[in-house]
């Protein structure tokens, strides 16, 4: 809950990360999409090497499991390897903050190997499911603060 205070408040400080949902980078631009290539994009490390790559940056810790709060985000991987996020998905994730977060870590990923067809490397879409591990919600204390008086 402490996380997720502080990821609401950096939010509200950097008001640039949360983003509209099926937000475009505007300096990426793709080809047109294969949706039957014969290799699909992937990260240079495979895929648990992108939760490792991730799990550093994270504010909210990520898992493994599959019960935990699963967020899908979809990818278009361009020819380039460059890629836009076209679309989140919450699924059974309770919290808004957890698109927020799905979205700066994507973010930071460096270029994809891109799909090809034929040899050559095409755009083609990409699905990433990050889960993170459900924390406990800390209530604080209620303190009393004696202020002296003059």
């Amino acid at each position: 809950m402490i996380r997720l205070s502080f990821l609401f408040i950096a939010l509200l400080i950097f008001p640039t990360l949360n983003q509209a949902q099926n937000d475009t980078d505007p300096e990426v631009s793709c080809d047109q999409v294969e949706t039957d290539p014969d290799t699909y994009p992937e990260f240079f490390t495979g895929r648990d090497g992108l939760l490792n790559y991730l799990k550093p940056y994270s504010l909210i810790p990520l898992t493994k499991k599959k019960t935990d709060y699963p967020v899908r985000i979809q990818l278009l991987v361009c020819s380039s390897g460059k890629f836009q996020i076209k679309e989140i998905v919450l699924s059974d994730a309770p919290f808004e903050t957890l698109e927020v977060e799905s979205r700066r870590l994507v973010k930071m990923l460096p270029a994809f190997v891109p799909a090809t067809k034929d040899g050559k490397p095409v755009a083609s879409y990409y699905w990433i499911q990050l889960n993170y591990k459900p924390q406990k919600e800390v209530v604080p204390e209620p303190q009393i603060i004696l202020i002296p008086m003059e």
